[in-house]
């Protein structure tokens, strides 16, 4: 690609994504000439006990629930994981509907074995509650602890009956790394790029509060960027699709244009 194909040749993005994550994005950036700063501030970890997890694929197999939601990868990659320990595989899920938040979802389902029943068209949970038929019935939904309650609510309002198990955890980093801090601090930073409100609040932590005021903000949809608006911190740009792809070309317009 040629410098003049390039449209964010020379600018910095700091990527806070969990280290094993942040590659798709930083390809993207390279793509667009930018400079990928990866600064992971939060770290996906597995629950301490997976008994509730088993425990809930256990009803699944019974016929307990009609509806099984998954509205991230790390939370298919948890759910994929004890269904193989348990000796299930795909066949775990197949007794139920299944519901993704996402097309990054989507594909970790597909590459499972599994096609979900229901995708919103946008990329959030409210979207997939907006989207689910009514109830009445029973609705598994495996998250994050930090999960956003506001599915839970919405489907209820549907008449569903809600159960919420902990796929995993999600653990702000405690401290930035002293390198990403002094190139915040001395103005080498045009951009920090917000996938998730985790990643807001694990910025907050590791920095000590939000990024210089020369620095802008892009968020990957309402629900990260209202976390940071919350937070004090000014978004310039909230990605139309909330996908990485999507705030890519959320940046991308906000440079050019």
């Amino acid at each position: 690609m040629t410098p003049a194909r390039q449209p964010l040749a020379g600018v910095t993005v700091l990527v806070p994504r969990a280290r094993d994550q942040a590659s798709e994005f930083s390809v993207l950036l390279r793509a667009r000439g930018a400079e990928p700063l990866e600064v992971p501030t939060i770290e996906i970890h597995p629950v301490a006990s997976t008994a509730e997890l088993d425990r809930a694929l256990q009803d699944l197999a019974a016929r307990h629930h009609d509806w099984v939601v998954l509205t991230s990868v790390n939370g298919v990659a948890a759910v994929r994981g004890r269904a193989e320990a348990l000796g299930e595989g795909p066949a775990a899920l197949a007794k139920a509907r299944v519901a993704a938040v996402g097309p990054a979802t989507e594909a970790a389902l597909r590459d499972w074995g599994i096609a979900p029943d229901l995708v919103p068209e946008v990329a959030t949970t409210a979207a997939l509650g907006h989207a689910f038929p009514p109830g009445p019935g029973s609705v598994l939904l495996a998250r994050a602890d930090l999960a956003n309650p506001e599915l839970a609510v919405l489907l209820r309002a549907k008449a569903w009956q809600t159960t919420e198990v902990v796929a995993y955890h999600t653990v702000p980093v405690g401290t930035l790394d002293p390198a990403a801090r002094r190139r915040l601090d001395t103005g080498e930073v045009d951009w920090v790029a917000f996938t998730a409100s985790s990643t807001v609040e694990g910025f907050l932590r590791g920095y000590g509060g939000p990024p210089p005021p020369t620095v802008r903000v892009a968020a990957i949809g309402p629900v990260t960027a209202g976390t940071a608006r919350s937070a004090g911190i000014r978004v310039a740009a909230t990605a139309t699709e909330h996908t990485i792809p999507g705030l890519v070309a959320a940046i991308e317009h906000a440079v050019t244009g």
